[in-house]
């Protein structure tokens, strides 16, 4: 399959995903899954890498579940490679624990009664270059093209960051999913973070879980002050998007080891969603940062400015320009989204995926 591409990418813009890929793990977000599912199936993006990161799974885990979606896919032609282990300085046991728990509770059964099939595929090996290698190989390949879609943590680019800074002029973009700020009244038509986890107590949202932005602040801060042009993709506009039971179904029915594959993996995350946290769906955070890059148009930006050290601090930071302090960077920040156009998007990109 990998040679049919060809022709299909030589406009294409080069992505390099960097994701925590908790695909098929019990319990766990299935949207980095989805946003590679997506990747493939755009022929608008030629995927040229994808580095396995900790954050809602460990990088071990995010790496087998990445080749295993590549070996069902038959998609041996994209080097994938294992990313850091945990943060630059922060210690992140306590969530990983309670993540790991919380995947052998009473949950878990969701993904008992859906077991995913994949079929007879052979397995494929990692690259041998670390992550933080890999972004710096792929900038210097496609100078001046490549953007990163960094769907979790930050560390693997700050550590390249470090290693090689001549790689900040290389990158054409970094799109983030993450980041968080409190909608103006006057200014137009801006999204509210609505957020409603009952299977999380406050208190671990407040002392033990830390998700993207904030699982990794030190490289957080890194990559703000690096000068790349950045975008993210707040979660003020991903929790207003879903995919839905009937989206799966469709992909299901549209019928291949692969479409199987994908349609048994999400399934119980949809259905957990929907059960456990009331919701339509569930959240498709990291697919709508992937859909941001081959249709820039599919949500509104704001530019505001990053004051790092209120980052760092846990105070906000995400600021309009008479607001904000001296020492900031300007960022792009989503502040809404055509959420039926890109909900759309996704179901018939995954269900009609014949660019595999």
């Amino acid at each position: 399959m990998a040679g049919s591409r060809t022709a299909q990418v030589v406009s294409a813009c080069p992505v390099l995903l960097d994701m925590d890929n908790a695909l098929g793990s019990p319990v766990r977000d299935v949207d980095d899954g989805v946003a590679l599912a997506l990747a493939l199936a755009s022929p608008e993006l030629e995927v040229v890498g994808i580095v396995a990161s900790a954050c809602n799974c460990s990088a071990s885990e995010a790496l087998a579940n990445t080749l295993r979606m590549l070996a069902v896919a038959g998609r041996r032609d994209i080097p994938v490679a294992r990313g850091a282990d945990g943060p630059l300085v922060a210690d992140r046991q306590a969530h990983h624990a309670y993540l790991d728990a919380k995947a052998q509770g009473p949950d878990a059964s969701y993904w008992a009664q859906c077991a995913v099939s994949d079929g007879s595929v052979a397995s494929l090996l990692p690259d041998e270059r670390t992550g933080s290698r890999l972004i710096i190989d792929m900038a210097r390949a496609h100078a001046g093209r490549l953007v990163l879609v960094m769907q979790g943590a930050l560390t693997n680019l700050a550590l390249a960051l470090r290693e090689a800074p001549d790689i900040a002029g290389c990158i054409r973009e970094v799109v983030h999913m993450g980041g968080v700020f409190v909608p103006r009244q006057d200014a137009g038509r801006e999204r509210a973070f609505e957020w409603a986890t009952p299977d999380v107590p406050a208190e671990v949202w407040e002392h033990t879980l830390r998700f993207n932005t904030w699982y990794d602040p030190e490289a957080t801060a890194v990559v703000l002050r690096s000068g790349m042009p950045l975008r993210l993709v707040t979660a003020n506009v991903t929790v207003h998007v879903f995919m839905r039971l009937e989206d799966v179904a469709r992909i299901r029915q549209s019928g291949g080891a692969w479409r199987r594959f994908l349609a048994d993996a999400v399934e119980p995350w949809v259905r957990w969603s929907m059960e456990r946290r009331k919701l339509p769906g569930a959240h498709m955070h990291d697919p709508l940062a992937v859909a941001a890059v081959a249709f820039p148009d599919i949500c509104r930006y704001r530019v505001m400015h990053a004051d790092v050290p209120a980052f760092l601090e846990g105070r906000e930071w995400l600021l309009r320009a008479p607001e904000a302090a001296g020492g900031t960077v300007m960022v792009q920040a989503a502040v809404d989204v055509d959420v039926d156009r890109f909900e759309v998007l996704l179901a018939d990109r995954l269900a009609g995926a014949d660019v595999l």
